[in-house]
């Protein structure tokens, strides 16, 4: 008898400690919220606790030009009509957890608005490069499916094999490849609430084959954000009314940044104003980035008058300027970057140094922390508005008595704004309305 009470108690206490989980469409009308880690911040497994100031700068830096290349050959492939798939684990800035399968297995993925695909590695592995976590294996889910050849989205990223599979197989410029199949398996989102979403038939990519310059070291896969049809937010589409937003807190913050969806992802009335500008669409290429109606910047009260055109993307989607969650720096096309470079220097009463950081390009020296008070806005023109860049989103201490402007420049005609610029911003994604909706607040408490 006792046995068997103590047997009861153990299952009531095990399941009041397990949370709770729901179907999505109970979440379809509040909308959901995940938190996010940043890869730098303790709680990441990526934390190096050595690292010093400088070498996480120069290593974020070393990922923005390395995502630059990356993002850019994809515009020039979308123009040249030879489109493939953006994906580059162990380049993000943000990770999520999610489960995979039923049963649900937790992996860390990389959150990713310039890429669609919602991609992991797969066993039987031909080629996997390293990752801490166990890699999928499909025969141990019941929920996992093979997409079907006749699906609407086969037909745009894959091709049939001799397994009545769709097959996708995607190379980079740098001998990195992925090649899997395209499957749908179910979902497992851990909102912040304590509860757990599941999301069934979700398609993604499993990859049996992977690598080159790819590398493990601590996430899974990718979490597709992007504009287009296989992104997680195109695909839970009217249940979350194509719509999510994220507020970034800065890594050494106590309080986590957050992932909303649906009506959660809405800006709550304590952000203050709030710039609604288009997200605009090259006429005749789909790349899935989110381009901005960026028309010139300013330094202080000083316009730099950049000529019209500069941020504009081509027809078939060369060149403009996006926002990117996985980029840190912003990167500046050369054509703007010589009108800022003078501003700034001119604006900052600091005396020029040289960069400790490689790719920094823009450093002065200070005695006193005083005088950071005195750095100036920068301010980006958007169609609908004006976005100010506070100096701790324009400027990082890069060592003892050194900082430097997080602006890049670039020789080609793409402009990123990277995730340095959008911490405490409230960013929304309405990709019905093509509307992107910003918000400067502190995301600690805003959030």
């Amino acid at each position: 008898m006792a046995a068997t009470f103590l047997t009861i108690l153990l299952s009531l206490l095990l399941l009041l400690q397990s949370s709770p989980t729901y179907s999505i469409r109970s979440h379809a009308q509040k909308g959901f919220v995940l938190d996010l880690i940043h890869r730098d911040s303790p709680s990441s497994p990526l934390h190096n606790p050595i690292s010093t100031l400088s070498d996480r700068l120069r290593h974020s830096a070393e990922r923005s030009f390395s995502r630059f290349a990356h993002l850019s050959s994809q515009t020039s492939a979308a123009s040249k009509g030879t489109m493939a798939m953006r994906v580059r684990p162990g380049l993000g800035e943000y990770l999520v957890k999610l489960g995979i399968g039923t049963p649900a297995v937790e992996y860390l993925m990389i959150i990713d608005t310039g890429s669609d695909l919602i991609w992991t590695q797969c066993l039987p592995c031909q080629k996997c490069f390293r990752q801490p976590s166990h890699i999928f294996d499909p025969r141990n889910s019941s929920t996992f499916e093979n997409l079907g050849c006749n699906s609407s989205l086969c037909s745009m990223v894959g091709r049939c094999n001799l397994r009545k599979q769709c097959q996708y197989a995607y190379d980079y410029g740098d001998q990195s490849f992925t090649k899997g199949i395209l499957a749908s398996e179910t979902l497992t989102l851990e909102v912040n609430s304590g509860q757990s979403i599941k999301v069934p038939k979700i398609s993604f990519g499993c990859g049996h084959k992977n690598g080159g310059t790819f590398y493990g070291d601590g996430a899974a896969g990718i979490l597709g954000l992007g504009g287009g049809p296989l992104s997680l937010v195109s695909q839970l589409g009217s249940s979350v009314d194509y719509k999510f937003s994220y507020c970034l807190t800065w890594p050494q913050s106590d309080s986590s940044s957050s992932l909303k969806f649906g009506a959660s992802a809405e800006p709550p009335a304590t952000v203050g104003h709030i710039v609604r500008t288009p997200l605009v669409k090259p006429s005749a290429a789909d790349t899935g980035f989110y381009y901005l109606a960026l028309k010139d910047i300013s330094v202080g009260e000083k316009k730099l008058n950049v000529p019209a055109g500069t941020f504009e993307p081509t027809p078939t989607g060369d060149g403009g300027a996006i926002i990117d969650s996985g980029t840190t720096n912003t990167l500046l096309t050369s054509k703007a970057y010589s009108l800022l470079k003078p501003a700034l220097k001119s604006a900052v009463k600091l005396p020029s140094v040289t960069s400790p950081v490689d790719y920094l390009d823009l450093c002065f020296s200070f005695v006193d922390d005083n005088q950071l008070d005195r750095l100036p806005n920068v301010t980006l023109h958007l169609e609908g508005g004006d976005w100010p860049l506070s100096p701790a989103n324009a400027f990082a201490v890069a060592g003892k008595g050194v900082i430097c402007s997080t602006f890049v420049p670039v020789s080609q005609p793409l402009t990123i704004v990277g995730s340095r610029a959008q911490v405490d911003v409230y960013v929304e994604y309405d990709l019905k309305k093509r509307v992107l909706s910003i918000a400067p607040t502190d995301c600690s408490k805003n959030g």
